[in-house]
This record gives structure tokens, C-alpha cells and sequence, in this order.
């Protein structure tokens, strides 16, 4: 074409006119927004108010969808980005033992379940399920989920199927609680709190008190370690799969149960049975008769608590492929027998002390003060500790308010102390006295008139002659923190002859299990005259015969 044909900026139309500033002002602000036309509306605003000259809105539009797909799903949602696009660590859980590591987390049922006085709910189910073995661990049902569920689930799998294997720092080997971020999961009784306890390190006539700092929560008392899954990847932890299972199985097997993923969608035959149930209640108000809920097309709570732990018995004891084991078909309670070697084990009462609450009070006068103004603690034990400033760690269930567990720091007069039991000191009237509350505070009284009257201001082992490093040397004692490991072998060690004999098993005594150790000290005392009665070992300074040419040391006869 000639030059005349070839048209200029003014004539062609295919060009879009668009000011220098609105474009800096796209290339500025178009990461803010969503979509295509959320950026041509403010533009045109700032063209308004800046007279500025800009395209028309199918040019920005053409400009947006130019974009790679990964830009604009990530400016849209980053969590549909992360869900379509974003790159992914291929996990290979061929080098991790059985129960090593356990993923837990809550999910809302699809089911309506009736309550016995006839209200319909939809309850939550906490589970623990294995990474290695997919064997359905522990589980809770309940109304509201909680960390109090968290623990009880995990307490159900303990006592089916044994504890996780104890940590070995030594050889790099931890046991871990794989959980999303939720706040249940990250609170104290899960993820732990710390308790410091005050007068720590004070000196008197020895070693008055132990340098105390303690985390508490069941992690931190079972020496294990938490795996936080990342936002926005709902697909990330393997138990999200068998939530998504079970939905698949209470759909097929409940029919008006079924209420559906959708909380707005409702399947028809939902729809009709809670009708039904509704003019089933309007009848039981009328009448009085509560044998008529009975009659609901939903099932009670308590029979959907059974169907589920069918469900999760044909769970453990069905083939399933695992694609993390490159594809490979395994029964999770088989796979669970042939890995699990040595089986794990935790008294019920500690078990009970791991999942309760913790708190550090100060022993005052009624014992130790909680929950709320009015609410004290007495022991007769507690009576060592009163005017000392020292702080104790309470433990308690928010299930039972009648009692609570104390457990005392170590100190020069009671270097292994005892859990305590604290009875609720409940108020009485003037007129009207509580016996039981007259009895224990008359106890309480004579218990410390015994002490008054029984204690001495030099102790007997001063008499003795020990010096301070005698009695601290006595009085100390491995850290009750940490978890002692006493194994009993039943038949040889573990993955040995698994066939002809029964595998090893070791019970974890940890520092609720006191009781369990017989209340003894680990070091026992001993006294100037035994150390100086020793004899001495002289085979320490016996040497090898010289070698032709060497240089004697000294000699046997001149010694």
C-alpha cells in the first residue's frame, strides 16, 4: 500500500486513546480488584474527576483476560488459586510409623439427629485419624466441638488402640499431632500453656525451692510435637478424604436423616420427616405424652452414635488404595497390626489428668481459690505451703466442680510431693450450718495443731553432721516434668518374632503416676559416714607394662 493508505494515529480507529496518567494509574491499581469491571468502574470515576481520556470497558476487558489464568484466580481468591493451580509437594508416607503421626480435626455431620427431649440438631464429630495406616484412630460425637472433645477422642484412641510411640530425641524420632489452625486446637489444653511458679531458686537452709517453669497441655505432657496445616487448602490433611466418606455413607444409608451438605438446599424427603416431627411435637405438648417422640421419623442420638462406630469398625477392616503409598491397596487395622510392634500404654487416671484444665494458684488460708468468688480447695496436705507464697498447679474438669487435683511443687521439706485430692469447701448457713463443711474445717484445725506441735527448728540431719551439699545431694530427684519410660519386655524385643511371640509393651509413667512408683525418691539419701566408710577403688591407677623403650610413670615399690 501506498503511504497515503497507511493510516496515523488520528484515523485509526483500532487504537485505543487513553491518557499517560489513567495508564499509570491501571498499572497501580488493577492488583485491587476482583474482576474486570470492578477496575473499568474506578477508573472511570478517577477519569471523572481528573479528566482523564480512557477506553471503553471491552478494551479493559480484553486487556484483563490477556492476563495468565494463575493472576487472575489469585487476585479473585487465593484460596481457588492455591485449590486449581498452585504447585504441590507429592508426600511419600512410606518412612513414618504407625501412630507417629495422627491428623485430628471437627466436622458438622449431614445428619438431623433427635435429642431426647425432642429438639433436632446436627451433631459434630472430632477424629483422629492415622497418616500412615488411615486406621480411624480415636473419635468423639457431641453437641458443640470443643478441645474437650479433641481430648476425648484422642483418649477413645489410646484405650483402643494404644498411645503413640514415645519420643526418642536422641535419635530423632518425635511423635506429632498433624491439625489445622483452629483456636480449639492451638488452645492450652491442647497446645499447652505455661505455668511459672514463683519463689523459684530461694535459698533456705539448703535448697528450699526447686527452679519450677512448666508448659502443660496434652501435647507438651506427652512430649509430642503439633504440625499446623497452612490456610486456604481445605485438601491438605488426609482426614478432610474420610469426612468427605462418611457424608458419602450417612447419604446412602439415613433417608430423612439426610439433611444435606447445603445448609439452604434441603433434600425433599428432609423437608417432609421434619414437617412430620413438628406436628409430632405440637401433639406431645397437647397430650403430655413424651413416649410419643418415640414415633419421630429421626433417630435419637445415641442410635446414630452406634451406626457411626459400625461405620468406623467396617472402615478400619475395608481395602483401600492410598495413593501416598504409591497406589498401594492396605487394610488400615492390618497395616496397623504389622507396623505397631510395640504397643504403648497410659494409666486411665493420667489419662484423665492429661485431658483436664489447668490453672496456678497460691495456697491461702481455705486452701486454693477458683472459678469464681466462694469457690475453695481444702486439703490437710495443703497445709505445709500456706504463708509460703508458693504456687500450686490445679487441675480440674469443667464437668465436676466438687473436687480438684493439686499438684505441688517440690521443696526442701517435701522433695516428692503427692497429688493432692481438694474437696470443694461449700458454704453454709448461720442458723442452718453444713455439717460436712464443719467436719472438714475440723479436720483441717486438728491436722495443723499436729504440725505445730510436731515441728522442730533443727532438723535431724544437721544433728548428723551433714552439710547443705549432703542434704540437697538427698533431697533431689530426676525432673518429674519429663516422661519417665519404663519398658517391660514380653517375649524379646519389638518386630522380633512377631509371629511366635507377642509384642513388646511399654507402659509411659508420668508424673500424675506417682502412686504407680511407689512414692519413692529416685536418689537415696546418703549419709557422711557411708561416703567415708567407701572403699576405694584402686584399679584406676593400675597401668599396662610399658612397651620395650617407653618411660615407666612411676615406680610399684617407691609407691
Amino acid at each position: 500500500a501506498s503511504r497515503s493508505q497507511i493510516p496515523n494515529s488520528k484515523t485509526d480507529k483500532r487504537r485505543a486513546k487513553i491518557s499517560r496518567a489513567a495508564a499509570e494509574w491501571i498499572n497501580a491499581n488493577w492488583r485491587s480488584c476482583p474482576h474486570a469491571r470492578d477496575l473499568y468502574q474506578k477508573l472511570t470515576k478517577q477519569a471523572r474527576k481528573h479528566n482523564w481520556t480512557i477506553p471503553s470497558e471491552a478494551w479493559v476487558y480484553r486487556k484483563w483476560q490477556s492476563l495468565p489464568k494463575i493472576v487472575t484466580t489469585a487476585l479473585r481468591s487465593k484460596k481457588a488459586y492455591v485449590d486449581n493451580f498452585a504447585p504441590y509437594y507429592p508426600r511419600d508416607y512410606s518412612d513414618i510409623d504407625a501412630l507417629q503421626i495422627l491428623v485430628g480435626d471437627h466436622s458438622l455431620r449431614d445428619v438431623t439427629v433427635r435429642l431426647p427431649d425432642g429438639t433436632l440438631v446436627r451433631p459434630w464429630c472430632s477424629l483422629w485419624q492415622c497418616m500412615r495406616t488411615g486406621l480411624i484412630y480415636g473419635w468423639h460425637l457431641d453437641l458443640t466441638p470443643s478441645s474437650r472433645t479433641i481430648g476425648l477422642a484422642y483418649a477413645n484412641g489410646v484405650k483402643t488402640f494404644g498411645a503413640q510411640p514415645i519420643s526418642r530425641p536422641d535419635e530423632d524420632f518425635y511423635s506429632y499431632l498433624y491439625t489445622d489452625q483452629g483456636k480449639d486446637y492451638k488452645g492450652h489444653t491442647i497446645g499447652g500453656k505455661l505455668l511459672t511458679f514463683k519463689r523459684a531458686a530461694a535459698i533456705e537452709g539448703g535448697l528450699g525451692f526447686l527452679a519450677m517453669q512448666r508448659r502443660v497441655g496434652l501435647i507438651d505432657d506427652l512430649g509430642l510435637k503439633q504440625i499446623l496445616a497452612r490456610g486456604y487448602n481445605a485438601r491438605e490433611k488426609p482426614v478432610e478424604r474420610t469426612h468427605r466418606d462418611m457424608s458419602g455413607w450417612e447419604q446412602s444409608m439415613f433417608d430423612a436423616e439426610y439433611c444435606g451438605r447445603d445448609a439452604k438446599n434441603k433434600p425433599d424427603a428432609w423437608k417432609e420427616a421434619w414437617a412430620r416431627h413438628d406436628r409430632l411435637l405440637k401433639k406431645v405438648e397437647r397430650s403430655g405424652n413424651s413416649p410419643l417422640l418415640n414415633e419421630s421419623p429421626f433417630i435419637a442420638l445415641d442410635d446414630y452414635r452406634d451406626a457411626l462406630a459400625g461405620y468406623f469398625a467396617d472402615y478400619n477392616r475395608t481395602a483401600h488404595e492410598r495413593s501416598t503409598l504409591m497406589g498401594a491397596t492396605v487394610v488400615p487395622i492390618e497395616e496397623y497390626q504389622r507396623l505397631y510392634t510395640t504397643h504403648y500404654t497410659i494409666s486411665e487416671q493420667t489419662l484423665a489428668m492429661l485431658l483436664m484444665k489447668a490453672e496456678q494458684r497460691m495456697v491461702r488460708k481455705n486452701g486454693v481459690s477458683l472459678f469464681q468468688q466462694g469457690f475453695s480447695y481444702l486439703h490437710p496436705d495443703l497445709a505445709p505451703y500456706k504463708g509460703k507464697g508458693i504456687y500450686v498447679e490445679v487441675r480440674y474438669s469443667e464437668d465436676d466442680y466438687s473436687h480438684v487435683w493439686i499438684i505441688p511443687p517440690p521443696t526442701e521439706a517435701i522433695p516428692n510431693p503427692a497429688m493432692i485430692r481438694a474437696e470443694l469447701v461449700t458454704r453454709g448457713g448461720v442458723l442452718r450450718p453444713n455439717k460436712e463443711t464443719l467436719a472438714m474445717v475440723s479436720h483441717q484445725r486438728k491436722y495443723e495443731e499436729k504440725v505445730i506441735r510436731e515441728a522442730q527448728l533443727i532438723n535431724h540431719s544437721m544433728i548428723r553432721g551433714e552439710s547443705v551439699e549432703d542434704r540437697v545431694a538427698a533431697q533431689l530427684e530426676p525432673e518429674v516434668e519429663e516422661v519417665q519410660q519404663i519398658a517391660v519386655a514380653a517375649g524379646g524385643g519389638a518386630g522380633v518374632g512377631r509371629s511366635s511371640s507377642p509384642p513388646a509393651s511399654v507402659h509411659q509413667f508420668h508424673r500424675f503416676d506417682r502412686k504407680g512408683l511407689g512414692g519413692q525418691q529416685a536418689i537415696k539419701p546418703v549419709t557422711v559416714d557411708q561416703v567415708r566408710d567407701t572403699p576405694t577403688d584402686v584399679s584406676i591407677f593400675e597401668t599396662e607394662e610399658p612397651a620395650s623403650g617407653g618411660v615407666q610413670m612411676w615406680d610399684d615399690e617407691e609407691e
